[in-house]
C-alpha cells in the first residue's frame, strides 16, 4: 500500500463512513473536537498509574457522549488466562455500566494506552446505539472508523504504525535500536484517509490543518497531507457521497470547555477492578521452567526461643524445691528441648524475591511461583554453589 488506500478501499471507507453519518447524524463528524495529546484537550496529569487511567477513561467517555459509569478490569496479557493477545477489551454494557479491560503493562506507554481506550470506547458507542455488525472482523474495522467520527482520529491514527529509533555508545561501538509497533485493525493509510475526509468535510483553514499534521507520526502526517490534497480536488462529490451539505460555510472551532472542565469527582463512576487473571492461582506457573531454592528462615528466632526455653527450664527446676533440682540442669534441659523442637520445625521460603512463599519440608515445587526446588540452603551464598 502506498500513501493512499487503493481506489476500491477508498470507496469502501467513504461508503462505511456515510452509513455511520446517516445512522448517527453529521453533527458529531463535523463539530466534535478533534482530540490531540495536549493538556488543552486532556488536562489531567498522567502518573502512569490506575487512578490516572480511571480519570482518562472518564474524560474520553465524555468526549464520546457516553455519560455513564464503567468498570475497568486490569489484567496482565502476558501471564493472563483469558486475554493473552488483547491489550484492551470491551465486554458489553451491564446494568448501565460499560465493562472495559486494560493490560497493566500499557500504563507505561500512554500513546498506545489512549489509542486502545479510544477503540474500546468506540465499541461501547456502537453497542449503545445499536450499530454493531455480526461479522467480527468487519465490526473491528468499523470500530476504528468510528474513532475518527468521534474525534479520536489523531490518537488512533498515531498508534496504527509507530516507528522508534534510539542510539547510544557501548564502549567504542555506536549501537542503534529500532522498534516498530502497530495497533488497531485498519492500516495507517486508511486511518489517515478517514481523518483527511473529516478535515476536508469541515473545510478547515490551512493553519489548522498544519497544526493537526504536526500532531501525527511522520508517516501518518504525510498520508494525511496527500489525502487532503487528493480529496480537495473532488470535495463536492465527497460531500455528496457522505450525505453532507455542499456549502462550505465558515469554520468554527468546537467548544471544548464542556469536556475539559473539572470532573468534580465524577471519575469515581469509573471503578477499577483486579481481573481474576492477576490472582495467585495464575501466578503459580510463573517459574514453572526455573529452579529456585528453599532458604532456611528464622535462625535468629530459633536462638531466641532456645534462650526462652532455657530460662523457663531454670525457673521450673528452681521451684521444685528438691535437693537434686539444680537450676543449671533445668536450663540445659529446657534449652535442649526447645532446640530439638525448633530443629523439627525448620521453616523455608522461596528465594525468588517476588515470591518468598513458605515451602513445606516435603515440597519439591514452590506452591507460590511453581519453581522447582533445587535444594534447601541456610544462606543465599549457597545459591551459586547449588546452581553449580
Amino acid at each position: 500500500m502506498g500513501y493512499l488506500p487503493s481506489e476500491a478501499e477508498q470507496e469502501e471507507l467513504i461508503s462505511d463512513l456515510a452509513e455511520l453519518i446517516s445512522a448517527r447524524g453529521s453533527a458529531g463528524f463535523l463539530t466534535s473536537p478533534i482530540v490531540i495529546p495536549h493538556p488543552r484537550y486532556l488536562p489531567d496529569p498522567w502518573n502512569g498509574d490506575l487512578p490516572s487511567s480511571q480519570i482518562l477513561l472518564r474524560r474520553l467517555m465524555l468526549y464520546a457522549g457516553l455519560d455513564f459509569g464503567a468498570d475497568l478490569h486490569v489484567y496482565d496479557k502476558d501471564n493472563g488466562l483469558y486475554h493473552k493477545n488483547a491489550i484492551a477489551w470491551f465486554a458489553g454494557i451491564e446494568n448501565g455500566r460499560c465493562q472495559f479491560g486494560l493490560d497493566s503493562k500499557q500504563l507505561g506507554d500512554p500513546q498506545i494506552l489512549i489509542a486502545a481506550l479510544c477503540h474500546e470506547i468506540a465499541h461501547a458507542y456502537r453497542e449503545h446505539h445499536g450499530l454493531c455488525q455480526a461479522d467480527s472482523v468487519r465490526e473491528e474495522n468499523l470500530t476504528d472508523l468510528t474513532t475518527v467520527y468521534l474525534g479520536f482520529g489523531i490518537l488512533t491514527a498515531n498508534a496504527a504504525d509507530r516507528f522508534r529509533q534510539a542510539g547510544y555508545l557501548e564502549g567504542n561501538l555506536a549501537v542503534t535500536k529500532t522498534s516498530f509497533t502497530r495497533t488497531g485493525y485498519l492500516p495507517a493509510q486508511s486511518m489517515s484517509f478517514l481523518l483527511a475526509l473529516q478535515l476536508v468535510a469541515r473545510n478547515l483553514p490551512p493553519s489548522r490543518r498544519k497544526e493537526l499534521v504536526r500532531q501525527l507520526e511522520t508517516n501518518q502526517g504525510e498520508y494525511l497531507v496527500r489525502g487532503v490534497r487528493h480529496l480537495e480536488a473532488r470535495r463536492p462529490e465527497v460531500l455528496s457521497r457522505l450525505g453532507l451539505p455542499s456549502e462550505s460555510g465558515t469554520f468554527v472551532e468546537p467548544d471544548i470547555g464542556r469536556f475539559t472542565g473539572p470532573l468534580d469527582g465524577s471519575e469515581k463512576r469509573i471503578s477499577v477492578r483486579s481481573d481474576p487473571d492477576l490472582s495467585a492461582a495464575k501466578d503459580r506457573e510463573r517459574n514453572a521452567d526455573h529452579t529456585i531454592f528453599a532458604l532456611r528462615q528464622g535462625s535468629g528466632v530459633d536462638i531466641f526461643l532456645v534462650l526462652i526455653g532455657a530460662l523457663l527450664g531454670c525457673w521450673i527446676w528452681a521451684i521444685l524445691d528438691r535437693a537434686w533440682a539444680n537450676p543449671a540442669v533445668g536450663a540445659c534441659l529446657g534449652g535442649i528441648a526447645t532446640g530439638l523442637l525448633c530443629l523439627g520445625k525448620r521453616r523455608y521460603r522461596c528465594t525468588d524475591t517476588s515470591c518468598k512463599t513458605r515451602i513445606p519440608a516435603e515440597a519439591t515445587v514452590c506452591p507460590g511461583c511453581g519453581g522447582r526446588v533445587g535444594g534447601r540452603i541456610r544462606s543465599k551464598r549457597e545459591i551459586y554453589a547449588g546452581e553449580e
